[in-house]
């Protein structure tokens, strides 16, 4: 993991950070548990926001996890939270990645469309 961790080291942002998180994800599922806290405390497994700290070339660190990962994804707070809750899927993770990509979730949109409607409830529901 070091020589990832020194390769990107505050290099990826946004949609290209929270996307290298995920390929990290599916390549080594093992080593992810989206109910953990951010890190487990052996060190061994992350949470997708854990991840990103971690490939963003910071040191996994709970207490400052949740901000420095919000601000490395450009994120505004709700959809942060939306996207680091315990019961996340990696469904509901990639179609964010992609939702982050196209511009539509980001600061100050807080996942909602110009028609006034959560884009986040529909993935929720698994719609």
């Amino acid at each position: 993991m070091a020589a990832l961790a020194q390769d990107t080291r505050r290099t990826l942002r946004g949609a290209a950070l929270l996307r290298a998180a995920i390929d990290h994800i599916i390549a080594h599922p093992d080593s992810w548990d989206q109910t953990i806290i951010w890190h487990s405390q052996d060190g061994t497994q992350h949470c997708l926001f854990g991840w990103c700290q971690i490939i963003a070339g910071l040191e996994p660190n709970d207490d400052d996890c949740f901000e420095e990962v919000r601000e490395l994804l450009g994120l505004c707070v709700p959809d942060a939270a939306w996207l680091c809750a315990p019961h996340r899927t990696l469904h509901q993770i990639l179609w964010f990645a992609d939702e982050l990509t196209a511009g539509r979730v980001g600061v100050g949109t807080h996942g909602y469309v110009g028609d006034g409607f959560d884009v986040r409830q529909e993935v929720d529901n698994g719609t």
